[in-house]
């Protein structure tokens, strides 16, 4: 069978389009990095941060980059922390119901004030920063929460829609910032299928993906503002962990900004990866399909006598 150039143009930019869904939405995490690492990479410019301590296991700390929107179409960068295996987010799809990691290490004694239970294995982040213009001003915090704790769909409606109850939060100068409207902590106890339905994604093979990532469940990303922050010297801690047994790994991805008089966020237009694939191969089919056009305009023979 013979095609034209139109029929390869065509059947090149399907190729393409096909080779971008498969190898473009992924998530990358670089795990076992030291705290001082981990640290300076949860904001981005404007903010120092000092004297950083990691708790848990290495492998339950990393920096992600979401650069092809694998999780979510507004976050980039920045640490995720896991009750498990940091790595394991990575994943390209939901392919395990409890996918989990023990390491029988202790919990976080304020996360188990807040779930009124036990907790274990936790991944603590802590550090000292001061924002660069001296003065002081706001900080922003991004964060997703995602579980392997959601029950999937497919065990609906006989069991709940989560078990267990891991939990995340994070404290500026000793004071929990994570929460909710309402007075709920981030955990799969207070975001799911019946408690904050409008922050919580199932992510599991029945009901569709939300997310390329192992967790049967993920959050949107809720946004934390820490307003009128004084100039010095701050105390920041992040700590997730597993609460009561330990059916399912959970992981928390966030970073944050910082916002002062002379620390101004500048919107700086992005093309995603899978955008930039879309755009060179418009550019492809139009290059064939002008080629083909400037093959089919009749020349003018000129004879010599």
């Amino acid at each position: 069978m013979k095609f034209d150039k139109t029929q390869k143009a065509i059947y090149i930019a399907l190729g393409l389009v096909l080779a971008s869904d498969v190898y473009s939405f992924s998530l990358e995490v670089e795990d076992s990095v030291s705290a001082n690492t981990l640290a300076s990479n949860v904001f981005g410019s404007g903010v120092s941060v000092f004297n950083a301590n990691f708790i848990g296991e290495d492998v339950q700390a990393g920096i992600f980059d979401d650069s092809n929107r694998a999780i979510s179409d507004d976050f980039r960068s920045g640490i995720v922390l896991s009750t498990g295996l940091a790595s394991d987010a990575e994943r390209e799809g939901n392919f395990r119901d409890y996918n989990t990691t023990e390491f029988g290490n202790a919990g976080s004694e304020s996360l188990s004030d807040l779930a009124g239970a036990p907790t274990f294995d936790a991944a603590t982040l802590s550090f000292d920063f001061q924002l660069d213009n001296n003065v002081g001003g706001d900080l922003v915090f991004e964060v997703i929460f995602a579980s392997e704790e959601y029950t999937p769909s497919f065990f609906l409606p006989d069991f709940p829609s989560f078990i267990n109850n891991d939990i995340f939060s994070f404290s500026i100068d000793g004071v929990d910032q994570a929460f909710l409207p309402g007075g709920d902590t981030i955990s799969v106890a207070s975001i799911n299928r019946t408690r904050n339905i409008d922050l919580f994604l199932p992510n599991d093979r029945d009901e569709g993906l939300s997310a390329i990532t192992e967790a049967n469940g993920i959050t949107e990303v809720i946004t934390f503002n820490i307003s009128g922050l004084e100039a010095g010297v701050h105390t920041a801690e992040f700590s997730i962990a597993d609460a009561v047994n330990d059916d399912g790994d959970s992981w928390v991805f966030f970073s944050g900004f910082a916002f002062g008089d002379e620390v101004e966020p500048v919107a700086v237009p992005e093309l995603s990866a899978r955008g930039a694939s879309l755009a060179v191969i418009f550019l492809i089919s139009i290059l064939l399909l002008m080629s083909e056009k400037s093959n089919k305009i009749p020349r003018q023979v000129i004879r010599l006598a």
